[in-house]
């Protein structure tokens, strides 16, 4: 009989159908082990969002409603659940962590990013628990997270060693690798910006360097509100702009691609991130891109960026003219090998899966 690794993936922050790049993370890379033969994999999820590729069988879901009680009530289901599992590599986002339920398993802690530890955090709570995070990650026995940034970022705030830390990139799927008349179609947008309505993001920064351009250029927003949507709007008419930049909020996953393709450049103004998928699917599709000046862009785009500091207007006004100017000639020589290579989900789980039995062994292999 053939020999398979055990997984459990556990994420109660899953939401199916809502296209974010950690539930697209979710979705390529636990559907494609799902159908490996040499992987048993079940998951655990929020009820109502088991994945449309899971049987039900394969899939435990658990209430799950916002809030320190409910989280609390979740770590001792948690625990109670995993104490009555056979032994599995179990990779879980979930904090905090049930560790009283993972003595028998091989814990593999995964986070994408760290703003809880800067000015970014997702509320003032996060912030006076980011040391609270600093421990759980600590003593994980193994964390993944997605970018050799964050990966720098976790051994810094946690004290995690390094080689205890794995990195596995977001990726594209083969939708998002473009052919040379699709990228010269003629374009409908300048600027497109695809992120959420959030302080780090800094859209405030990006309109008012829009405000400097002698010609003004036609903008996409992208991206759900978390809070600063309306802020951002009431800007938009106080620099009158408002004939200028569109917003859209929800969009699926083929109206995402089509925008890319009808976009000039594509620019983050982002302060803090922990990867930047869209940076990624825009150089898939051979979209032009200008970008804040921070590490973990400079990591994932490389010589293919122009980039600028986020906190000066002037500077970015600079960049977004600088690539206007030649953006019809900014596709480069193997961009698809490039991408299939680093960013391709296919490749992404084969290093992955690699990783994990390098790092984990033959201990959670099954029969």
């Amino acid at each position: 009989m053939s020999v398979k690794r055990r997984i459990i993936a556990c994420s109660l922050y899953y939401k199916k159908n809502l296209v974010t790049g950690a539930n697209k993370r979710f979705d390529e890379i636990f559907k494609r082990l799902y159908c490996r033969d040499d992987t048993d994999l079940h998951l655990i999820v929020a009820e109502g969002h088991c994945p449309n590729w899971c049987k039900k069988d394969d899939c435990t879901e658990f209430k799950y409603t916002k809030g320190i009680f409910s989280r609390l009530i979740l770590k001792k289901k948690l625990e109670v659940y995993f104490e009555n599992c056979e032994s599995s590599i179990v990779i879980s986002d979930w904090i905090p962590v049930p560790y009283a339920g993972l003595s028998k398993h091989l814990h593999v802690q995964l986070i994408h990013d760290l703003r809880n530890f800067g000015p970014y955090a997702r509320s003032y709570l996060w912030r006076l628990l980011a040391k609270y995070q600093a421990f759980q990650l600590k003593y994980s026995e193994f964390v993944l997270t997605v970018s050799e940034t964050s990966r720098y970022e976790v051994a810094k705030y946690s004290g995690k060693k390094k080689e205890n830390i794995i990195v596995s990139y977001n990726g594209v799927s083969l939708d998002y690798i473009a052919q040379e008349a699709e990228v010269l179609k003629k374009k409908k947008f300048d600027l497109l910006y695809i992120a959420t309505f959030e302080k780090r993001k800094n859209h405030e920064q990006l309109l008012r360097a829009l405000a400097l351009l002698e010609t003004k250029v036609k903008v996409l927003f992208v991206g759900a509100d978390l809070g600063y949507k309306s802020r951002i709007e009431g800007l938009i008419r106080t620099l009158d702009l408002g004939d200028f930049v569109s917003i859209e909020e929800a969009v699926s996953e083929n109206k995402l691609i089509d925008f890319y393709k009808q976009s000039r450049i594509f620019i983050s103004t982002s302060q803090y991130e922990g990867f930047g998928m869209p940076l990624v699917e825009a150089m898939a599709l051979g979209v032009p891109v200008c970008c804040s000046d921070i590490p973990v862009f400079r990591e994932l785009c490389g010589s293919y960026a122009d980039y600028f500091d986020p906190t000066d207007v002037e500077d970015i006004a600079k960049s977004i003219k600088r690539v206007l100017d030649c953006s019809d000639v900014s596709v480069i020589d193997g961009r698809e090998n490039l991408i299939l290579d680093q960013f391709g989900w296919c490749s992404i789980v084969e290093k992955l899966v690699n990783e994990l039995d390098i790092k984990l062994g033959l201990k959670f292999h099954l029969k």
